[in-house]
């Protein structure tokens, strides 16, 4: 014997997904924001001046202090890879999505031996 679907609810799963669809994107939008917000806070770093130091420091904290600048720019280039590749998935949500590609500038798909494949 089969059991009738009342009218009301594909009305009300209809409502819930829409719900949790919104909420999901809603939250990308808020992740990218604050990766982003995250890698523009260490352009704003500022370091004291190495003549504020002894002489014989001097030249050891440039050194330092280069290779400080270096690694805070490879978190900076990486978190705004992140967010990035959160703003592909936020445009691309019902899509599986390879992070590994989108963070080293892919289109979020992992290469395949065929050349001629292309994912549907």
């Amino acid at each position: 014997m089969r059991q009738r679907v009342p009218a009301e609810r594909p009305r009300r799963l209809e409502a819930h997904f829409n719900d949790q669809f919104q909420h999901f994107t809603r939250d990308l939008h808020e992740l990218a924001q604050r990766i982003e917000s995250a890698a523009k806070s260490l352009e704003s770093i500022d370091f004291p001046s190495s003549k504020d130091l002894d002489s014989e420091l001097q030249s050891e904290y440039e050194r330092e202090r280069g290779a400080l600048e270096i690694h805070l720019n490879n978190v900076r280039t990486g978190l705004l890879a992140l967010a990035g590749a959160v703003k592909s998935k936020q445009e691309r949500v019902f899509e599986s999505l390879e992070l590994e590609s989108l963070l080293t500038g892919g289109v979020g798909f992992r290469r395949r031996a065929n050349p001629y494949w292309w994912p549907c």
